[in-house]
């Protein structure tokens, strides 16, 4: 679709049928986009099958709501994910950050010691740091599970929200959806049902837990950060949330939060050239590891940094396209639109939309965020940038995913230097799954800065 964006004559919208001649809408235009995320928001939802289907483990959380249990769900939310808020969770994002880089180190040592060659899996670590970070943040208990990468926890967490990699069974999934009920494809007697339905049962099972002993938490933990400031703690003061609505958004908290993150860090590695971005982040950072540099006002003081992520957000969005569908008749650019409709938006084409971008807009060019007036990287449109959507369904945790994604990103850079261990390596995308995935294991060889 990247290519359809750039290529095929178009005044907002793309048309297109698939399987079974049903039909699709790519939205491409600002105003297009505008018209179906903000003016007429509530007259689209998320697909009857993709709600089932994500419902069987993260319940009707924000991101599955409709309507007004939407709206409220949000606004109950919202203060959690607040700016300010978001601010004092930086602590957590770097002491987590810190400890994952340290724990590269040591195995790196440990290699070493043994002459062996020192290669790492960067997914497997981030994925690690990232689900203690969710842990921490979301509800204030550490999984631990950078120290315990097999920890119960962690291979329960992997059965439920890893999703299936192979291409052609997820194809195969989505052609059935079209003839079956999602619910009844969830019922069959498949090992993988099974193991998910097992794992989410014993994830809910310990959330209510976290949740009946709050109370209890906010006594023993050691830090105000870890109890009272979960994202958690202030859902619950809400007063809104049932034990069950509570349990719902914690699977959601997981879902999003342990994996959207993770997804743009694997490109910004995937992606040539390293060396000098790198060296360009590197340059920003003057204060050596150990320095607890958790001060939201130091890491926000990093222009490159800043440039990069927001780059790798850009041209590799953790979910490429987002589907809706038309729960009333309605009208998108003055035209009707019938109840029914399908529409796609598609970030990973309109973040490399030509007409919303330039010229270079398929180019990876962290440069384009760098200067004054350029916080939008040079487009005139919030829409040109659909990383995280627009409108009272965008993503909430936007602010939370940038913040942990700085935090990971300068701890790794300060302190590591990559090179891939495998020097053919070139990234392709699995189509498999709602977010965007390598198709094969990056493997890092890796370097340890000389004065951190």
């Amino acid at each position: 679709m990247r290519e359809w964006i750039n290529t095929i004559p178009n005044d907002g919208i793309i048309r297109f049928t698939t399987v079974f001649n049903q039909e699709r809408l790519i939205l491409t235009s600002p105003e297009a986009l505008s018209d179906a995320l903000v003016t007429h928001n509530y007259d689209w939802d998320k697909p009857e099958q993709m709600k089932k289907g994500l419902g069987r483990i993260v319940g009707q959380g924000v991101l599955l709501a409709s309507g007004n249990v939407h709206k409220t769900q949000r606004k109950c939310l919202l203060p959690a994910f607040s700016f300010r808020h978001i601010k004092t969770l930086y602590p957590i994002f770097w002491e987590k950050s810190c400890e994952m880089v340290e724990a590269i180190t040591k195995a790196t040592a440990n290699a070493d010691n043994t002459n062996a060659e020192t290669s790492i899996s960067i997914t497997d670590w981030l994925r690690r740091a990232t689900l203690d970070i969710i842990g921490l943040a979301g509800f204030g208990q550490d999984f631990d599970a950078l120290g315990k990468p097999h920890s119960e926890l962690s291979n329960i967490y992997e059965k439920v929200f890893d999703q299936p990699q192979n291409e052609n069974v997820m194809k195969a999934i989505e052609t059935l959806e079209n003839i079956f009920p999602v619910a009844w494809l969830g019922s069959l007697p498949l090992q993988h049902n099974r193991d998910v339905k097992k794992a989410s049962m014993a994830i809910r099972q310990a959330a209510r837990m976290v949740i009946c002993s709050q109370e209890q938490f906010k006594t023993e933990t050691t830090s105000s950060i870890l109890s009272g400031n979960s994202l958690l703690s202030i859902a619950s003061r809400s007063g809104y949330f049932t034990e069950d609505n509570l349990i719902d958004q914690v699977m959601t908290f997981l879902a999003a939060g342990h994996e959207t993150p993770l997804v743009g860090h694997w490109w910004s590695y995937a992606d040539n050239p390293l060396s000098r971005r790198d060296c360009g982040m590197r340059s920003d950072l003057n204060y050596p590891l150990q320095v607890k540099a958790h001060r939201s006002s130091i890491l926000d003081s990093l222009p490159y940094l800043h440039a990069v992520c927001n780059e790798v957000l850009r041209f590799y969005p953790p979910v490429p396209l987002t589907r809706r569908v038309c729960v009333r008749d309605t009208t998108i650019q003055g035209e009707r639109v019938p109840k029914g409709t399908n529409i796609l938006i598609v970030p990973a084409a309109l973040n490399v939309s030509k007409k919303l971008w330039g010229e270079d807009a398929l180019e990876f060019n962290p440069d384009r965020w760098m200067g004054s007036g350029k916080n939008n990287g040079g487009t005139s449109s919030n829409f040109a940038n659909m990383t995280f959507l627009h409108g009272p369904r965008s993503c909430i945790g936007a602010s939370f995913a940038k913040a942990e994604f700085a935090c990971l990103l300068a701890s790794i850079v300060g302190r590591l230097k990559f090179k891939f261990s495998d020097p053919d390596y070139k990234s392709e995308v699995s189509s498999a799954g709602v977010t965007a995935r390598l198709k094969h294991e990056l493997l890092l060889t890796v370097e340890v800065v000389e004065g951190w």
